[in-house]
């Protein structure tokens, strides 16, 4: 990506490239909650490159969970968890995964001009998923998880954290959002199983 641009047109041009469905989605939404969404999303994609990444062993993934929540809260420096993380990753990872690792300064940046809500949920939602990941990571194997119920519990982990993030990122709008329709409404994903 062009380093010659703000990190918030960072943040718009890199989505596309690291997400199918989100990436259609989120441009939609006014520009004040876009640019809270957007970061909310692509810190939680790192989140995700660190977990998918198989160079990693569980124990590290957690590790590198755990610095990644510390940077996330200002206890940690962002650039160096990125320089060392892009070094452990594997050809797997995709190149716009990379690059988006590589910029997770540029991420904590716009994270850190946002609101303090806003900061809030977005950290309490990472934390949520580095720690669930791991745990479902422990436990997988190629066969997939042991149990179907796990499956559940492990969409639960990504749904949960963006349940904790989204009303709190949406609190300091002042444009309402339409109302869902009626196949929204009826949607049997809202029993909040199986469903990411």
């Amino acid at each position: 990506m062009d380093t010659g641009i703000s990190d918030a047109v960072y943040q718009d041009q890199i989505l596309p490239h690291v997400s199918r469905t989100f990436a259609l989605t989120i441009p939609q939404l006014p520009a004040e909650l876009r640019i809270s969404v957007t970061n909310a999303y692509l810190l939680c994609r790192i989140a995700d490159t660190i977990e998918d990444e198989p160079a990693l062993s569980p124990p590290e993934t957690q590790a590198y969970m755990q610095r990644f929540v510390s940077v996330l809260a200002g206890r940690g420096d962002a650039e160096s968890l990125a320089r060392e993380l892009e070094t452990r990753l594997s050809d797997r990872t995709l190149p716009s995964e990379r690059d988006l690792v590589r910029n997770l300064q540029r991420v904590m940046n716009v994270t850190s001009a946002l609101s303090e809500a806003q900061r809030a949920a977005i950290h309490r939602c990472v934390e949520l998923m580095c720690y669930g990941m791991p745990r479902f990571q422990s436990t997988a194997s190629r066969n997939g998880l042991p149990r179907l119920t796990d499956l559940d519990d492990y969409a639960t982990t990504w749904r949960g954290s963006w349940a904790t993030c989204s009303p709190s990122c949406f609190a300091n709008t002042r444009r309402s959002l339409p109302a869902a329709g009626p196949r929204c409404k009826a949607c049997p994903c809202r029993s909040r199983k199986g469903c990411k």
